[in-house]
């Protein structure tokens, strides 16, 4: 559904018109969240070279798509730093925001950088995250009751470590088979910020 207002709550009913008349659903009431605004300082040289040049439009387009996914499926707000650095292997971040990118174009992608936003987010560098982890499961109410209703599974539990989570954490590129995996990381994050994942410049969870 297109069009709603943000933090406002809705009624739904379906209907079928047939030769008796109308027929609806039960009344189903949801509120929308907030909308997300995250904004970000791309740290680039000042003479660039052909290969930072490409980077840095690879980076460009992961960057701007993934903040479409946050802003409109979390009410995440943050700023954070995006930078090149060849000397990163894959790419990496932190809760403060700072993000960097190595030289393999593999991973200056939608999927690594929706990854990295995770973790300036909170998720896997807080002592919040750690503290969520028992036995490798995520002990949060809303996150799993959301990963259930995503997998059709009662009792499910999220899967996690000192740093990452899954499914749906997009930790390789291999585990992104449609964008839905991009929504479904977005709204368990969510989630997440309502367990009580810290973002450090949101401050206390409000939808």
């Amino acid at each position: 559904m297109n069009g709603l207002t943000e933090r406002t709550i809705y009624h739904l009913r379906a209907y079928a018109i047939h030769a008796s008349g109308v027929s609806y659903s039960n009344d189903i009431t949801f509120k929308t969240i907030g909308k997300g605004h995250i904004t970000y300082t791309f740290n680039k040289a000042t003479n660039p070279t052909a290969e930072q040049l490409a980077a840095y439009g690879r980076m460009q387009i992961a960057v701007d798509s993934a903040i479409w996914y946050i802003e409109n499926y979390t009410s995440a707000s943050k700023h954070v730093w995006l930078n090149y650095d060849p000397a990163v292997p894959t790419a990496d971040a932190n809760n403060e925001g700072w993000m960097r990118f190595g030289a393999n174009s593999g991973f200056q992608n939608l999927r690594t950088m929706l990854h990295e936003m995770d973790h300036t987010l909170g998720t896997g560098t807080t002592s919040w995250w750690s503290g969520k982890i028992v036995a490798g499961k995520f002990q949060g109410i809303y996150t799993n009751e959301l990963l259930g209703k995503i997998q059709n599974t009662a009792s499910v539990q999220l899967n996690g470590d000192s740093q990452h989570w899954w499914p749906y954490g997009l930790n390789q590129n291999s585990e992104v088979s449609s964008s839905w995996d991009y929504v479904y990381n977005c709204i368990l994050i969510e989630a997440m910020r309502k367990d009580g994942l810290p973002t450090s410049t949101s401050g206390p969870y409000t939808p």
